[in-house]
């Protein structure tokens, strides 16, 4: 690591802690305690009541989401500060990030091989307010770093590491598994076989996910039901195209069809007009992430922490891609937490004229993002295989 490198990676997260300090005292900055409270409250049932996850309790999140939840309740309670729940998490998420940082910066350089791009796509990361303050909040920060970690295993010739992370990547958040046809039709076009791999990762979910299967099937399924049939939230594209339209719930309903045509082309795009390139390959991955965030009917705000390293990476670009990047950002965090409950919450629009501006902005900066993911063009790639 060259002294320059380790100084980029001190400093980044030094500055997301000051974005994170300012942020936090802003008005309306305040400290968003629900997700947080529930990842405690699974953990104090399964530690001081003898739950077990899935099969005497409903959990919302995927199966391996639970061994994180009681990792901070853990170290609180036998550490004998039982309200130190919070500051671990943080601590914990803050790491994270930090490590999601450094991938930003090492898979930029081994496409680009350009130093001074890689440093701007790490303190772009640095210095993004919605995602340094999700990062804290959620441990969507987590799973991001996984999917993270297997693109930059994947791109550095170690397959069969990256379906593994892939595969726990996925039970701690499903979106992990949106890199699993990228992989293989990367392998197809440089002639290599993807099947052992798919095989592994087969192997990993089925074995975390059959004893559960087997002994509740209903309460394995519980999750999985919980998000499929779950209205739309108003933070979405598809809440603000029903209201603005007055078609409620059209949009809402064949959300799910809308977002499974996307994400299809992305991926028939990739396969039919996609180079050999690594860069070619994350750029896809990128596109259809971000595509899952967009035409998601729930589109939690944290959910930018899964895209904000990817978009990073090709934005650093030029000034045009970061400050489109900067726009997004901004406009997210005006959205959550500036003006949650103020003009909207997650269930309606309390200021229905208001929200409808606001929100018809918003995607205005979301679709002008994709348009520049989608049309960007790099005058060198690398066409190394893995």
């Amino acid at each position: 690591m060259k002294q320059k490198e380790f100084f980029y990676f001190i400093l980044a997260p030094i500055l997301s802690l000051i974005v994170f300090y300012i942020l936090a005292q802003t008005i309306g900055g305040y400290l968003c305690m629900i997700d947080i409270e529930l990842y405690m409250r699974y953990a104090r049932e399964i530690v001081d009541h003898g739950g077990i996850p899935f099969i005497t309790m409903n959990i919302e999140y995927p199966l391996l989401s639970v061994a994180y939840f009681l990792v901070p309740y853990i170290i609180s309670k036998y550490a004998g500060v039982p309200d130190a729940y919070l500051p671990v998490h943080i601590v914990l998420m803050f790491v994270c990030y930090a490590a999601t940082m450094v991938l930003t910066y090492l898979i930029t350089q081994r496409l680009f091989k350009n130093e001074k791009r890689s440093a701007i796509a790490l303190f772009m990361c640095a210095l993004s307010m919605q995602a340094v303050y999700f990062a804290m909040f959620r441990y969507d920060a987590l799973p991001a770093l996984i999917t993270m970690l297997s693109i930059y295993l994947f791109i550095n010739a170690k397959q069969t590491s990256a379906y593994v992370t892939t595969a726990i990547g996925f039970l701690v958040k499903w979106f992990s598994a949106v890199l699993i046809p990228f992989y293989i039709i990367y392998n197809i076009k440089n002639q290599k076989s993807s099947i052992r791999n798919i095989v592994i990762f087969s192997v990993i979910v089925a074995v975390f996910s059959i004893p559960f299967m087997i002994w509740n099937f209903g309460g394995f399924l519980y999750p999985y039901i919980f998000h499929f049939t779950r209205p739309a939230q108003a933070e979405g594209l598809f809440f603000l195209l029903d209201t603005a339209l007055g078609t409620t719930p059209l949009f809402s309903n064949i959300s799910g069809i809308i977002l499974a045509s996307a994400l299809l082309g992305v991926v028939y795009g990739y396969y039919r007009n996609g180079s050999a390139a690594k860069g070619c390959l994350v750029r896809h991955i990128a596109i259809a992430m971000f595509v899952f965030v967009l035409f998601n009917k729930v589109a939690s705000p944290q959910y930018i922490l899964w895209i904000t390293p990817l978009m990073a990476i090709y934005m650093s670009k030029d000034i045009g891609g970061i400050l489109k990047f900067a726009a997004l950002q901004v406009v997210a965090y005006i959205q959550f937490p500036l003006l949650i409950n103020i003009i909207y919450d997650p269930t309606h629009y309390y200021n229905v004229r208001a929200s409808i501006i606001f929100f018809a902005i918003k995607f205005i900066i979301w679709f002008i993002v994709l348009e520049y993911l989608m049309s960007y063009r790099e005058e060198k790639e690398n066409i190394i295989s893995v």
